[in-house]
């Protein structure tokens, strides 16, 4: 009965936390593995996944299913001590039926959410002054977000472990805590501390496991994934969830360090093979392909690329829209770092958006691949097919993924035509925005001298956009595409404009980053007092919070550190947790690593605390997962990538 009754207190704290956020239209990141917010919306793509979890029961009564139902306030995929691998492929049931009112994920909210860590540029400027003194324990004297020291990240990895293997250690408590010492990637007690986990009898701590291993980077848990990922554990049978998380966590591993994998050759075969098998789930057949896509970026011209881009350019034509989807933008990021002509690529791609028969996803994940390219010969070829696709197309996700692959590619002729199809007067407002963060993306690498002219032309047609643009999101998205590509001058209009919607916290949240992204400091007390003041508006005390990090204001840790102390409820503590995080100071550690501890606090407050540690201590230049989310094609979405919290993008 106290287990009940635990469970349904457990789920009541949910049900209310997540309740409070919904009475102010917002949603709430989702709590399995530690969620993050994606956009307006908090399930995958209505209709899009290819796949749907079996339903599995806790044995106290509370049941998840697949990706069709409302995400439900328990804590991700749980499952028995007996839990049954998942078999077959394809919807495990029917789709929706009738009028869809879920998220429209033709909104730009989305493509930001999944596209801004490689704009923000936080870690990067973070760790990127003084690394030395940072690493020799003795941060930077008068730096305003001091990176933690080597000695701190040494500091609170005891804590973490500690806490990890404290006896019924819930799955919320539990995977912050392994994603947070996988962050850290410290091998030291790392890859003993959570390898027990890959025999638990609950779904998410065996998933999370698999996927921590291979975001520490540590190559002794390049084996253990390997052998998840074909199904077989301690002569066990592993879940399809598990495999996918090892395969996924072997993509993490290969990004994070070169000689993660030590025999890339076999592991390639290994990978191809899974990659191929019509009779594996999509899930598994995807991440082996996210996986390879890892291990050919290393060296994108070496020979194991150029073998991996003849596999993938026969995945891009499977029978399997799915799989041929995600091997379609797998190619595109392989060859954006490559020097090797793209011409065939190009062409191939072309090929697949005149083909009638291609699916639509296949068709988006086309534009956003022709966004990767990065071959000026090709540029010419590349401007024609996607200004065809945003004049012809009768899918809107195409129009608006060509759209921002043109601003991507940022070639002279197709940044001239966004220009005058923002100026034409003849777009609606959706699609103005898209055109106006195109503008911005293509703007930003403009920075030579010789072409300060197409900058400052881009920096006008957008001013007079945002002058024009009256509601509050629409010209938050505007005010985006203004900081992206550095407009001089328009940090007091844009202040202006979240004084005036500082009561729609979406659009506040956005107007509040523009600010941080032009580093105009003079913002910086009323964008404090806006956002700080903001504990219960979750999205928007986090996004206040990365602004004054990137204007480095003196004193957003001090204040936020004191108001995590105080905060009285669940949803101030893991708001102001979460915001502590993003800021990455050393001086906050302290505190999260005490409201940790503190076994009197509900396991959610814990739990984002470990998260929040995780996020301030990560050296990577850019988060773990960014590297899966940047130029995704988040319409053809599998559970095991975001599932509504139970997927690996869902996860802080």
């Amino acid at each position: 009965m106290k287990h009940s009754s635990d469970r349904a207190r457990r789920l009541a704290d949910r049900c209310a936390v997540r309740a409070f956020v919904l009475t102010a239209l917002l949603p709430l990141p989702a709590f399995a593995h530690g969620g993050q917010y994606r956009g307006p919306g908090e399930t995958a793509p209505p209709g899009q996944g290819s796949t749907a979890a079996q339903p599995s029961s806790s044995g106290n009564g509370v049941t998840t299913g697949g990706s069709t139902a409302p995400p439900a306030p328990a804590a991700g995929p749980t499952s028995s001590p007996t839990a049954t691998p998942l078999s077959g492929r394809g919807p495990a049931g029917g789709g929706r039926r009738g009028i869809n009112i879920g998220p429209d994920y033709h909104q730009w909210q989305f493509w930001w959410e999944y596209n801004k860590e490689r704009y923000l540029g936080r870690r990067s400027s973070r760790f990127g002054r003084g690394e030395t003194e940072h690493w020799l324990g003795r941060g930077v004297a008068g730096a305003a977000i001091e990176a933690p020291s080597m000695a701190d990240l040494r500091a609170v990895l005891p804590p973490l472990l500690a806490t990890l293997q404290e006896a019924k250690t819930s799955p919320d408590v539990a995977s912050s805590c392994m994603i947070a010492i996988a962050r850290i990637g410290i091998e030291a007690g790392c890859i003993e501390a959570i390898r027990p986990f890959l025999d638990d009898a609950n779904q998410e701590k065996r998933e999370t496991a698999a996927l921590a291993l291979g975001i520490a980077g540590l190559p002794a848990a390049a084996p253990l994934l390997e052998g998840l990922a074909l199904g077989k554990w301690e002569q066990k049978d592993v879940d399809v969830r598990t495999r996918a998380f090892a395969l996924y966590g072997l993509a993490a591993g290969s990004a994070r360090r070169a000689d993660f994998v030590a025999e890339p050759g076999r592991l390639q075969a290994t990978l191809v093979q899974l990659s191929r098998d019509s009779a594996e789930r999509d899930d598994v057949r995807v991440a082996a392909v996210h996986a390879l896509t890892a291990l050919a970026r290393r060296e994108p011209d070496s020979g194991l690329a150029r073998a991996t881009l003849v596999e993938l350019r026969d995945l891009m034509r499977d029978e399997n829209a799915m799989v041929a989807a995600h091997a379609t933008i797998a190619t595109g990021r392989i060859l954006e770092h490559s020097s090797q002509d793209v011409s065939k690529f190009v062409a191939s791609l072309a090929e697949l958006l005149g083909r009638t028969t291609a699916s639509r996803d296949v068709r988006r994940s086309a534009c956003i691949a022709l966004g990767h390219v990065r071959d000026a010969r090709s540029f010419e070829r590349v401007s024609e097919v996607l200004r065809q696709q945003i004049e012809t197309s009768r899918d809107l996700a195409v129009r608006r993924f060509a759209t921002i692959a043109l601003g991507e590619v940022g070639a002279a002729d197709g940044l001239d035509y966004l220009i005058a199809r923002l100026q034409s007067g003849k777009l609606q407002e959706g699609d103005r925005v898209w055109t106006a963060l195109a503008l911005g993306i293509g703007g930003r690498s403009l920075d030579r001298d010789g072409e300060a002219k197409v900058r400052q032309r881009i920096s006008d047609a957008l001013r007079r956009e945002f002058e024009a643009t009256k509601q509050g999101l629409p010209a938050s998205g505007i005010a985006l595409a203004l900081s992206l590509v550095g407009s001089r001058d328009v940090g007091a209009a844009i202040l202006d404009r979240l004084q005036a919607h500082r009561n729609d916290d979406e659009a506040a949240s956005y107007f509040a980053l523009a600010l941080g992204l032009l580093r105009e400091r003079e913002h910086r007390d009323v964008l404090r007092e806006i956002s700080v003041d903001s504990v219960r508006r979750e999205i928007l005390l986090t996004q206040g919070a990365i602004a004054l990090g990137l204007l480095e204001d003196p004193e957003i840790v001090h204040d936020l550190t004191t108001r995590l102390s105080s905060a009285a409820s669940v949803t101030a503590k893991s708001s102001v947790a979460r915001a502590l995080g993003f800021l990455g100071d050393r001086s906050s550690l302290g505190e999260l690593v005490k409201m940790l501890e503190d076994r009197s606090h509900p396991d959610l407050a814990r739990a984002f605390a470990a998260v929040a540690i995780g996020l301030a201590c990560d050296r990577e230049e850019l988060p773990w997962n960014a590297r899966f989310a940047a130029g995704s094609n988040y319409h053809a979405q599998l559970e095991t990538l975001v599932g509504g919290s139970a997927g690996i993008l869902d996860i802080l």
